[in-house]
C-alpha cells in the first residue's frame, strides 16, 4: 500500500509543480489577460496536486515508522517471552536488525518504562531482566484439612 501512495505522490508532484510554476509566471506577465489566467491555473491544476502529493508522502512515511515501531515491539516481547524475561544488546539487535547503539537505545527506552533490573551474563554481557509477573509457586506445604465434625442426631 504503502508503494501506491509513494507512486501516487510522485505522479502528483509531477504534475503539479509544472503546472504551479507556470500559473507563477503567467501571473508575472505583464499582460493583464496572462496574469489573471494564472491565478486559477495555480489554485486549480497546480497547488492541489501538489499538497496531495505532499499529503500522501507523509502518510507513507509515518506508516512506515509506525510499521517499524510496531516490528520492534512485537520482537521484543516475543524475546522476552522466549527467554523468561531476560534480554540483551546482541540477541535484540540480531533479531530486529538494528545497529548496536539503536538496540541499546530501544532497550534502555523500554527498561525505563518497565522498570527493569540488570545483571550480567556468564559471558561478560549486560542482560536486562523484566519483571514479567509470573504466577507465584505453589506453597510446597499441603494445606491441612479441617476435621470432620459427625452430625447430631
Amino acid at each position: 500500500m504503502r508503494t501506491i501512495a509513494r507512486i501516487g505522490a510522485v505522479l502528483l508532484l509531477l504534475w503539479g509543480i509544472p503546472i504551479s510554476m507556470v500559473g507563477v509566471a503567467m501571473m508575472r506577465d505583464s499582460d493583464r489577460d496572462t496574469r489573471e489566467a494564472g491565478l486559477p491555473a495555480l489554485m486549480i491544476f497546480g497547488m492541489p496536486p501538489v499538497a496531495m502529493g505532499a499529503g500522501l508522502l507523509v502518510w507513507s512515511r509515518k506508516g512506515k515508522a509506525l510499521g517499524q515501531s510496531n516490528r520492534l515491539k512485537q520482537t521484543f516481547f516475543r524475546l522476552l517471552q522466549e527467554n523468561e524475561g531476560k534480554v540483551t544488546v546482541l540477541r535484540f539487535a540480531m533479531e530486529t536488525g538494528l545497529e548496536g547503539d539503536e538496540a541499546k537505545a530501544y532497550l534502555d527506552e523500554r527498561a525505563i518504562e518497565f522498570n527493569a533490573t540488570f545483571e550480567a551474563t556468564s559471558q561478560g554481557a549486560v542482560a536486562y531482566v523484566f519483571d514479567l509477573g509470573q504466577p507465584a509457586l505453589p506453597d510446597p506445604q499441603p494445606q491441612q484439612s479441617l476435621p470432620e465434625v459427625e452430625p447430631e442426631d
